[in-house]
């Protein structure tokens, strides 16, 4: 017998976004509940409270934000976000956050908690 199970709706599947200027980045971000991969400081994973607001991953470049970088993401409203003690390579830094988010938003293309909308 064959069984056939769900498959996830590509809507469903994270959206990785073209590399862009941080100015012209940051305005984007109030639609989502921001977070950016920090060494220096951040919240751990456990302490992830997921919002009203679909989840972003906003990963630097090769080496990490410069101080500068990282303060001006946070007074923009990201969450810093401390996954590993050490500055990780890009692509592990990608999995290793959409994971984490993956766990802490697990209600993702369910309905929201008193919004009654669905993420899209």
């Amino acid at each position: 017998d064959l069984h056939s199970f769900p498959t996830r709706r590509s809507s469903d599947l994270p959206q990785i976004m073209p590399i862009r200027k941080l100015a012209d980045l940051l305005p984007e971000l109030a639609n989502f509940q921001s977070f950016l991969g920090a060494v220096r400081s951040g919240i751990t994973p456990d302490k992830i409270v997921s919002g009203h607001l679909p989840p972003a991953w906003v990963v630097g470049p090769e080496g990490g934000f410069t101080p500068g970088e990282e303060a001006e993401l946070i007074s923009g409203g990201v969450t810093p976000l401390r996954i590993a003690r050490y500055v990780l390579r890009v692509e592990s830094a990608v999995n290793g956050g959409i994971t984490i988010l993956n766990g802490a938003f697990d209600n993702i293309g369910e309905k929201l908690p008193d919004s009654g909308e669905e993420w899209e």
